[in-house]
């Protein structure tokens, strides 16, 4: 097939990639400034719409408002002042009555004689005035009172005072003499007076301090709890030679 040179060789565009092409317009692109201009007049309009029609609504119901209240003023102004009338209150606890007069707001002359005459109006004793107040008098607290009339029995047997054996206090026992009569001397220093007796037993000698015979149980006690406070472990010992 034979070509045409007629008008001259074809010239040949030159390659060009995807990435370096111009891209091209897009006719939709053109007519999105124009809807959205078309949008933002329609917002405009509608929100200037709806400012109008909420001013038209508080204007109109403040303006009722203030005839209402005007009328309300009118009317006050042309009627005549209620009168002031002081009640007495019922709850007090009297039993005299209190005179009530009813004074008339304007004066004599502007009305004439057509206002009615002041009236007087006694107030009724309050009947039940006494009674709450005899109730609170009467309330009293009888608990402590009776408590100290209440007698408590205890059955209780007391205990023997005297001692049936003698018994004696053991202060303490050494192994060694020296160790008892050092602790005696320290006692004695107190002003407690304790004897040294030897012990012999199958495990050796021993020497304890003692105090007593004691025949009464109230003198026991005092004397070992005299001890204790001086550290001493002290021991009862019944005296075996009176069994």
């Amino acid at each position: 097939m034979t070509r045409d040179y007629r008008h001259g060789p074809v010239k040949r565009q030159p390659y060009q990639r995807q990435s370096q092409r111009a891209p091209e317009a897009d006719p939709s692109s053109e007519q999105m400034p124009k809807k959205r201009g078309g949008a933002w007049a329609l917002a405009v309009g509608l929100s200037a719409a709806l400012m109008g029609a909420y001013w038209v609504v508080t204007h109109f119901a403040e303006r009722g408002v203030k005839s209402e209240k005007v009328e309300a003023s009118e009317a006050v102004a042309e009627a005549e002042p209620l009168n002031d009338v002081s009640v007495t209150d019922d709850t007090a606890p009297s039993d005299e009555t209190a005179p009530v007069t009813t004074q008339s707001g304007a004066d004599d002359d502007t009305h004439g004689s057509s206002e009615p005459a002041p009236k007087l109006v006694e107030a009724l004793p309050n009947p039940h005035a006494h009674e709450a107040s005899a109730e609170k008098k009467e309330v009293a607290f009888t608990f402590y009172q009776g408590l100290a009339e209440a007698e408590v029995v205890v059955d209780a047997i007391p205990l023997s005072v005297k001692l049936d054996v003698p018994h004696y206090i053991q202060a303490g026992s050494f192994g060694a003499k020296r160790y008892a009569l050092a602790e005696q001397k320290r006692l004695k220093a107190h002003g407690q007076s304790l004897t040294v007796s030897k012990l012999t037993t199958e495990h050796g000698t021993y020497y304890r301090l003692r105090m007593g015979p004691f025949d009464d149980r109230l003198a026991l006690n005092k004397q070992r709890n005299a001890l204790r406070r001086l550290g001493v472990d002290t021991l009862i010992i019944r005296d075996q030679q009176s069994d």
